[in-house]
Formats: C-alpha cells, sequence, structure tokens
C-alpha cells in the first residue's frame, strides 16, 4: 500500500533514472527500455550477503508478473528479454550490460 499526507499532487515521472540504458546501475525496480537495455546483464560481485534479483512482466507486484528471479550468494549474469517489462535487484551491488 501507499499512504500519503499533506504532500500535494502526484503525478506520473516516467523520465529514465538512468544515465543510458546501457550504464551500470546498482538496487532498485527499473523499466525495460527506458532505464535498462534488453540483453545480458552481470553483477560485479561487489556485495556482501544475497542477492535478489528479478525480471518482470508487469508492476502490480504479484507473483504472476514474475517472469524469473533468484536468490544468491554468487555474482549471477541475468538476460533480460525485450518483452519484459521491469527489472529489480536488491543487495546484488553493481550491474554491467554485457551486450
Amino acid at each position: 500500500g501507499f499512504e500519503s499526507d499533506g504532500c500535494g499532487t502526484w503525478k506520473r515521472d516516467l523520465t529514465p533514472i538512468t544515465a543510458s540504458p546501457t550504464a551500470s546501475f546498482g538496487d532498485g525496480i527499473f523499466f525495460v527500455g527506458t532505464d535498462v537495455a534488453a540483453g545480458t546483464w552481470s553483477s560485479r560481485g561487489d556485495f556482501t550477503g544475497s542477492c535478489y534479483w528479478e525480471r518482470m512482466s508487469g508492476f502490480s507486484g504479484d507473483f504472476s508478473d514474475i517472469i524469473a528471479n533468484d536468490f544468491t550468494s554468487l555474482a549471477p549474469t541475468v538476460t533480460i528479454s525485450e518483452t519484459d517489462s521491469g527489472f529489480m535487484s536488491d543487495g546484488c551491488g553493481t550491474w554491467d550490460y554485457l551486450g
């Protein structure tokens, strides 16, 4: 859920949050094609503990929006499809575009 009080009017902001779709990025939720490019990405492994990543078909938060995901303590490599809507990463450190 989401709640705000006294914050004024909320509006949608779909501007990219990365320097370019192929720029390295860290944890967060990203639009495929806007924030991150489709293709193969690899975590640098610059993290401690567990890494969780998720390829998403939508942003509803429903389990059915998960295309693929994994918890790992190793540096993962993930191929994001052009048909994916989003990509989420938590605790994975920096991701680099491999092409």
